[in-house]
């Protein structure tokens, strides 16, 4: 079962990340929607936000591939199948930054560059 509300990406994310997640959660459930196929993830590289060791929050970037994840119908099973272009590949931003007592780190905002040309290849 698809729940936009579902607890477990909020525990991981506030602010605009959350919003972010949500929103990609409701378009594909409304839409009667789910992925199949391979989605990779790689590139991955941090960078500490701020000045020095009073850096307080870490800014994550990385690659996604989606050329072999394609969107399938959750009522009939159908998979829409999409040739592999510039727009298979995005580049992901996410501040990162730790919670007042506790060890979790949450994602804070969420960037998404689509047809990241960087990412591609």
């Amino acid at each position: 079962m698809q729940d936009a509300k579902d607890p477990a990406y909020g525990f991981y994310s506030a602010a605009g990340a959350t919003r972010y997640a949500e929103s990609q959660i409701t378009e594909y459930v409304d839409g009667g929607w789910t992925l199949t196929g391979e989605d990779r993830y790689y590139k991955a590289e941090t960078d500490p936000v701020g000045e020095g060791q009073k850096a307080k929050s870490v800014l994550v970037t990385f690659c996604e591939d989606q050329s072999r994840a394609y969107g399938k119908e959750v009522k009939t099973g159908k998979v829409h199948r999409t040739e592999e272009s510039l727009a298979s590949y995005q580049k992901f931003s996410l501040l990162m930054a730790p919670q007042q007592d506790s060890p979790v780190w949450r994602a804070q905002q969420i960037t998404v560059e689509g047809k990241a040309a960087e990412c591609r290849g």
